[in-house]
């Protein structure tokens, strides 16, 4: 797995603009910044507990999508696979309620991708055949690529509502 740094988004675009990029269809639950730092707030326009930790989730996911694809890669894309949260606590800021959460992003190129899941859609486990097996996990661990990420919800609107 390659460690990699990722550069913030510039600010060209509202989040809304960019939510809308990934879900042209939906409305926009998202306004503020991108989440980057406590001056930089992403809000979320959720109603209960529920929906908007569902959001925040959606979010990071089009976030890191977009830091992985929107900037130079040199023609690169990449597909988020794997969002792990590693750490979250509330805090106090100016009387809002904010939610800063850490992740451990794993993302992996789109044409390696494809390739994989052609090798996977061929595996018979039936045949149990240990190497070949081995041999796609080592072709996926190669080509994954990671890195931490940190992102600061204000979540002041639905904290504390359950419905």
């Amino acid at each position: 797995m390659n460690i990699i740094q990722i550069e913030k988004l510039s600010e060209k675009k509202s989040v809304s603009e960019l939510f809308k990029e990934f879900f042209p269809e939906e409305e926009c639950p998202f306004y503020g910044g991108y989440g980057y730092a406590e001056n930089d707030l992403v809000s979320i326009d959720a109603t209960s507990e529920f929906q908007g930790i569902s959001l925040e989730t959606q979010f990071i996911r089009a976030r890191c999508y977009a830091e992985l694809n929107l900037q130079s890669n040199n023609g690169q894309t990449y597909e988020v696979i794997h969002v792990d949260k590693k750490n979250q606590q509330l805090v106090k800021l100016d009387e809002k309620t904010v939610d800063v959460v850490e992740y451990t992003i794993i993302a992996i190129p789109s044409d390696i991708l494809s390739e994989l899941k052609k090798d996977f859609n061929t595996y018979n486990p039936y045949l149990n055949k240990e190497e070949i097996k081995n041999k796609f996990f080592e072709k996926l661990d190669a080509a994954s690529v990671m890195y931490d990420t940190k992102a600061y919800f204000n979540i002041s609107k639905f904290f504390g509502k359950l419905f």
